[in-house]
């Protein structure tokens, strides 16, 4: 009786290597398809090591957005009108009102900014897409400057 064992089934090891790297090519041809960007490769040969086995793809991110726009209501020239219109009544700049920053200050132009895009008839998602931001942080934003904005002599 012959050997069943694995390598003889499915060749020598240098075989099943040139299987796990066409694997991983078209494993990755997958993700780029979608739009994906893949900053590491694993296995043989690879420029980063990482837990992942058989040439996965290791650490997956979306491209940047660019000048995407995703606002059914308004246009991209409002929309900057409105972010600058905002910008000067908090005394922000908009690479502030555009980053992670949770200072109060720039958190409360934020939520002016998400509220004045709501009472223009958009969704939450669409104005969550538009700002890099979630649904649900919008939804908040949104919850937040109805309680407070009164304060603001809007």
């Amino acid at each position: 009786m012959a050997d069943r064992s694995i390598v003889n089934e499915f060749g020598s090891v240098e075989t099943r290597a040139k299987f796990n790297q066409d694997l991983a090519q078209q494993i990755e041809a997958y993700w780029l398809a979608r739009g994906y960007q893949i900053e590491a490769r694993v296995g043989v040969g690879a420029e980063i090591e990482s837990s992942t086995m058989n040439g996965w793809p290791h650490k997956r991110k979306l491209p940047p957005r660019g000048n995407r726009h995703y606002l059914k209501n308004t246009t991209q020239k409002e929309l900057d009108e409105i972010k600058d219109a905002v910008c000067r009544f908090h005394q922000v700049t908009r690479d502030e009102v555009d980053s992670y920053d949770r200072r109060p200050h720039v958190a409360m132009a934020r939520h002016d900014l998400a509220y004045r895009l709501f009472i223009r008839d958009e969704s939450y998602a669409d104005i969550g897409r538009a700002l890099n931001r979630n649904h649900a942080s919008i939804m908040s934003s949104v919850k937040r400057w109805k309680k407070v904005g009164r304060d603001f002599s809007l």
